[in-house]
């Protein structure tokens, strides 16, 4: 289940989060009106700026840099997207991530539509407000 938040620095932060996983696991988008949308995801090894190797529904893997964000409690990796991201993906969207052949991280929705939806009326709130 998406959960969105529109926040103080005028970008939107949409998040699915898996609080009962140990180790905590949470994966979404960030995005502020007219930028490049951010893949944000909690990793399973510690968070450490590098090439990541990511995977969408089993398709090409594809290397992007990923930096690091702090996020309450949790480091991040953050992965900088085109801005037209969201509408690009499938309803049903798997992510995995790997480092060195290494799976780092895996995500699933089955409602990508309405996280997309979600994102974008808090970006139109955003530019309103």
């Amino acid at each position: 289940m998406w959960q969105v938040w529109a926040l103080p620095d005028g970008k939107c932060l949409a998040l699915i989060q898996y609080p009962d996983e140990k180790p905590f696991r949470f994966w979404g988008f960030r995005q502020s009106p007219g930028s490049r949308v951010e893949l944000i995801f909690g990793s399973i090894d510690a968070a450490r700026p590098r090439t990541v190797q990511m995977s969408f529904n089993d398709g090409d893997m594809f290397n992007y840099a990923a930096g690091v964000d702090h996020f309450s409690d949790w480091d991040a990796y953050v992965i900088s997207l085109q801005p037209d991201a969201l509408s690009i993906f499938h309803d049903d969207t798997f992510v995995d991530a790997f480092v060195d052949e290494n799976k780092i991280f895996y995500g699933v929705t089955h409602s990508m539509r309405n996280g997309e939806k979600a994102m974008a009326n808090c970006l139109e709130w955003q530019e309103n407000h």
